[in-house]
C-alpha cells in the first residue's frame, strides 16, 4: 500500500511539470548558405547544378523544452499592525504571502502572473474585557511591548481601545499619563532599525532608547538597505554562524 501511495505521488508531480511544461523559443545563432548559384553544363543535353561557395550567419529562432511557473499556495494570515483594541474585538491588516515555486519557472519558462502577497482586515482580540475594564471606571494600562502605546478602557468596558503618546513622549503608568522619555542613557538612536545578527527574519527597532524586536511574516527577510521586510532573494542575508 504505502509503494501504491509513493508511485501515486510521483505520478501527480509528473502530472503538474507536464501541465507547466512547453516548448519555448529563444533567439540563437543559425547559419545559411550564400553566394549560390545555378551554373549549366552539357552532358548529353544541357543541364544546371546548384552551387553555394560560402555561409551566413544570422540570429534565428531556436526552442528548448521549459517549465512554467506556478503558485504555491498561501502562508497562514500574519497581522501586520497592532490590533487597535486589547479586547472587544475590531479589524487589522493582515498579509499573507505565496511564492511561485509550484514549480518553479525554469529554462525560459514564463514566471507566476498575479500578486505574491494579499492583504485584508481580518478580525482580532475579540475576547471579553471584563478582566481588564471594570464597569463605569476609565481604565488605563499599559503596552507590553511599546513604551509609547497604552490602552483605555472607557465608562461602558466594552473595548480597550489603543492610543500612542504623541511626540516623542513614552507612556507613565504610575502617572497614568503621557510623558518626556529618560535620555541620559538611551541604548540606541530612536526610530533606528538594526538587524538581528542570528536570524535574517527578525529585526530590532529602537523605541525611545529601547529595542523592540520584530519578526517579518510570511518567510520574508529584513531588507537592511530600505528598513523592512522584503523577499529573501532581494536581501542576500548572510548571519555569522560562529
Amino acid at each position: 500500500m504505502k509503494f501504491l501511495f509513493a508511485v501515486v505521488a510521483v505520478l501527480v508531480v509528473v502530472v503538474l511539470n507536464d501541465v507547466n511544461a512547453d516548448t519555448c523559443p529563444y533567439g540563437c545563432k543559425k547559419y545559411q548558405r550564400s553566394n549560390c548559384r545555378y551554373y549549366w553544363y552539357y552532358s548529353y543535353g544541357w543541364r544546371q547544378y546548384y552551387y553555394c561557395s560560402s555561409y551566413r550567419s544570422y540570429t534565428g529562432t531556436c526552442y528548448a523544452t521549459c517549465v512554467h511557473g506556478g503558485w504555491s499556495g498561501y502562508s497562514d494570515w500574519e497581522t501586520v499592525e497592532d490590533c487597535p483594541v486589547y479586547c472587544g474585538g475590531a479589524t487589522a491588516l493582515h498579509v499573507r504571502s505565496r511564492s511561485c515555486t509550484n514549480p518553479t519557472p525554469s529554462a525560459l519558462g514564463r514566471s507566476c502572473t498575479g500578486d505574491s502577497l494579499e492583504h485584508q482586515n481580518r478580525t482580532c482580540n475579540h475576547g471579553s474585557c471584563s478582566h481588564v475594564c471594570p464597569q463605569d471606571t476609565d481604565t488605563y494600562f499599559e503596552h507590553p511591548k511599546d513604551k509609547k502605546s497604552f490602552y483605555h478602557c472607557g465608562a461602558h468596558g466594552s473595548q480597550a481601545h489603543l492610543k500612542v503618546c504623541e511626540n516623542e513622549l513614552v507612556w507613565n503608568q504610575a502617572k497614568k499619563t503621557c510623558k518626556e522619555p529618560d535620555t541620559e542613557h538611551p541604548s540606541c538612536n530612536h526610530g533606528e532599525y538594526i538587524p538581528h545578527t542570528e536570524d535574517c527574519s527578525k529585526f530590532f527597532q529602537c523605541s525611545n532608547g529601547q529595542l523592540h524586536l520584530h519578526q517579518c511574516p510570511g518567510g520574508l527577510q529584513f531588507d537592511t538597505r530600505h528598513n523592512l521586510c522584503n523577499w529573501p532573494q532581494m536581501v542576500n542575508c548572510i548571519v555569522d554562524e560562529e
